[in-house]
């Protein structure tokens, strides 16, 4: 994401609060103690999301970028909910007023509570839910898949761990970070793969180190390999900088040959100029078993029809509310583990969130793929 989008992003931000805002209760709006209050929390509430979004890098000190991200979060992620509830309480409402129009004669017998009870329910909600993805945001876990592949019989399994969306910044503390590492280890790879958005518009130079100190304590026989996404800058030297010297190896729009049979290519986020799918896979021999890592969900059929194995990808942070189409629309798997017809696509919920310090009910994962030959039973 550039700049420009990134500060699209900021305005449509502050859209969904002046929205929220229209549909608050009229006595919320006209009594002037509470007009107060509610415009004072908006404020606060947009100044919060300039704090973490805008100037949170160039912040010297870490307490006041955690403050920030607590305060953003317990605001904004209310706030979208909050718009998600209104803007269907809108369309019911006009489809109310469709049927009276249509059959006057037949109006509806419901009882609804009143404007300030609906509006105190949906915030109320909306925190509560807000709390939960808080409070799973801190929690990062292990899932593993068991993946049969015809193209590995014969051949030695391979055990593939799969990181993606670290977000090092806003949307990752770096209390994750030790925990981060000792589940990559401890799952004792064959290879390393960083499925992109490693880094984003909210990395600072001290959570770039953090975060690079844990991925040069990746330990893996084949090595770790990387693409970026579309949060990472690939024309940023600093950012290039910081990765390459933590050891991992880029892919981005090159492949590598893990054994002599076994191809592992990567692609350049889809956001960016890059190889079609055919020119990358024309550098797969007859008897290999292909990978392919990228960032975002898409073109899976096309990699199953040119003879892909294995495609591992991140972005969508699974599933979770209120984001529930952000970056969905465009996904061909939202999360977990799906079949192309001889294809197996793999995509990880990532090891954080992005700006808010929120995830829920998705929660953040390490993956862990065991990909052996179709007629091998093996006991993980």
């Amino acid at each position: 994401m550039n700049r420009f989008s990134f500060l699209m992003a900021f305005n449509a931000f502050v859209i969904i609060t002046l929205f929220v805002y229209h549909f608050l209760p009229k006595d919320w709006k006209q009594n002037r103690v509470k007009k107060l209050i509610v415009i004072a929390y908006h404020v606060i509430g947009v100044l919060s999301l300039e704090l973490t979004f805008l100037i949170y890098r160039d912040i010297p000190y870490p307490w006041l970028q955690r403050l920030g991200t607590v305060i953003s979060t317990f605001y904004y992620v209310p706030i979208m909910i909050m718009a998600i509830f209104f803007a269907c309480g809108a369309v019911i409402r006009f489809l109310y007023r469709f049927h009276l129009k249509r059959h006057p004669e037949r109006p509806l017998s419901v009882k609804l509570p009143a404007d300030q009870h609906r509006a105190a329910l949906t915030a109320s909600f909306a925190y509560l839910l807000t709390a939960a993805g808080f409070i799973n945001a801190n929690g990062l876990y292990l899932t593993e898949y068991d993946v049969p592949s015809a193209s590995m019989n014969g051949k030695e399994p391979l055990d593939i761990v799969l990181v993606a969306d670290t977000h090092a910044g806003s949307g990752n503390w770096d209390s994750l970070y030790p925990r981060l590492s000792e589940l990559v280890n401890s799952a004792d790879p064959d290879i390393i793969l960083i499925g992109g958005d490693i880094f984003d518009e909210t990395t600072g130079r001290s959570d770039m180190k953090m975060l690079g100190e844990t991925l040069k304590s990746f330990k893996a026989p084949y090595g770790v390999y990387y693409t970026l996404g579309n949060h990472d800058d690939p024309e940023s030297e600093v950012l290039c900088r910081a990765i390459d010297e933590t050891g991992a190896v880029s892919l981005e729009d090159r492949g590598v040959r893990l054994r002599d049979d076994i191809l592992l290519l990567g692609r350049k986020d889809d956001g960016q100029v890059r190889m079609t799918a055919e020119e990358i896979l024309s550098a797969a021999e007859e008897n290999d078993t292909v990978l392919v890592l990228e960032h975002r969900p898409t073109e899976f059929q096309k990699l199953a029809d040119l003879g892909t194995d294995l495609v591992m990808s991140g972005h969508t942070h699974g599933f979770n509310i209120p984001m529930i189409a952000a970056v969905y629309w465009k996904a061909n798997v939202v999360y977990g583990m799906k079949q192309y017809g001889d294809m197996t696509a793999v995509v990880t919920s990532g090891v954080s969130g992005w700006g808010f310090h929120y995830k829920f009910p998705a929660r953040n994962e390490v993956v862990l793929i065991h990909l052996h030959g179709s007629e091998t039973d093996i006991n993980h």
